[in-house]
């Protein structure tokens, strides 16, 4: 059972079962550091970390600090640099990696 509650109108449904034990097993993730090094490692290649007042931004690892919701830690040379939009595609190409649509991934 779900409740959706707006300003003016409240919706009430059930979930299919299907749905239910998806969305727990993507709740549920967990995805090695090493797994999540090389897929870190082609997003390097393929859209590098932008410059920011002149120099490179190096990205030197990723690991999953937690699940429930999946926790990501992502350590570079300069994080206080990093830009918002870059910050913001990396965890939508996360998502659609490992799968995790409608999951609440946190990044730290």
């Amino acid at each position: 059972m779900f409740f959706v509650i707006t300003k003016k109108v409240a919706y009430a449904g059930v979930v299919p079962p299907s749905y239910s034990v998806e969305a727990h097993n993507r709740w549920d993730l967990r995805v090695s550091t090493g797994r999540l090094n090389r897929w870190l490692a082609a997003m390097d290649r393929h859209h590098p970390p932008p410059t920011v007042k002149g120099k490179q931004l190096k990205v030197k690892y990723m690991t999953q600090v937690k699940a429930r919701p999946p926790t990501f830690a992502v350590f570079v040379n300069r994080p206080e640099d990093v830009p918002e939009t870059y910050r913001r595609f990396l965890l939508n190409q996360l998502r659609t990696e490992f799968d995790m649509t409608g999951v609440p991934a946190v990044r730290k």
